[in-house]
């Protein structure tokens, strides 16, 4: 069948006519040709198929964007990290950042192994913003950025935004548990740190280490730059 085919020349009851087959037209064009539409509304009997009232096709295809949507929501809904825009102990996302800007950096080592940070840690992947915590690459450099000096973070809230574990009783960080015969060493700034290592403020050029072992790693200071 070529396109200047008339309808006259079409003859629809051969195709209803035609036993035990099912005829099947795919036309690839951008319009459809008249013999086409009288393709169409012949095997459908009588006009086009209906479903309350609306042609088919257009029920299908509010069906495809309804579900679209629906799955977009849900898996929005259900995306790990800081998927969400509800603030995290206090802390909003993409709101009042220009006030206070400093960055800390963070270590972490389980049995003389180096566990790497990634870039993304705080980015909400709902709204396309940051919380006022957040990294941008691998480095371990921990982004600080609020609305004033007075917002003081600790490494504690940082996790949260990251939503990992971080333990009260140095026993775990993320995934990295403290197994028979080791111990979890915490320094700031180089040096043996105490007390709870979720409390360990984030200021300007901080220096944090956490490693489970042994081994353990002399901890080394970083090189901010212009941060």
């Amino acid at each position: 069948m070529n396109w200047n085919e008339s309808v006259q020349d079409f003859d629809p009851d051969r195709v209803r006519a035609a036993p035990g087959r099912r005829t099947v037209y795919t036309l690839l064009s951008r319009h459809r040709s008249p013999v086409e539409v009288q393709l169409r509304q012949s095997l459908a009997g009588t006009g086009t198929a209906t479903v309350g009232g609306m042609p088919w096709w257009k029920t299908g295809c509010l069906g495809l964007v309804v579900a679209v949507a629906l799955g977009s929501f849900v898996f929005n809904a259900l995306e790990g990290g800081a998927g969400f825009d509800a603030p995290i102990d206090g802390m909003q996302c993409g709101v009042m950042m220009n006030g206070y800007h400093v960055h800390a950096h963070l270590s972490l080592f389980d049995s003389g192994r180096r566990v790497f940070l990634y870039g993304g840690i705080g980015w909400s992947q709902r709204s396309k913003r940051w919380y006022w915590l957040h990294t941008h690459d691998g480095s371990g450099v921990i982004h600080v950025e609020g609305p004033d000096s007075s917002f003081q973070p600790t490494l504690g809230k940082f996790f949260d935004v990251w939503h990992q574990p971080l333990s009260r009783s140095r026993t775990q960080f993320l995934d990295y548990k403290v197994g028979p015969g080791q111990t979890m060493r915490v320094y700031v700034n180089q040096k043996p740190y105490l007390g709870n290592s979720r409390d360990i403020q984030l200021r300007g050029h901080t220096t944090i280490a956490l490693e489970i072992g042994p081994p353990f790693s002399a901890p080394l200071g970083y090189n901010f730059g212009s941060l």
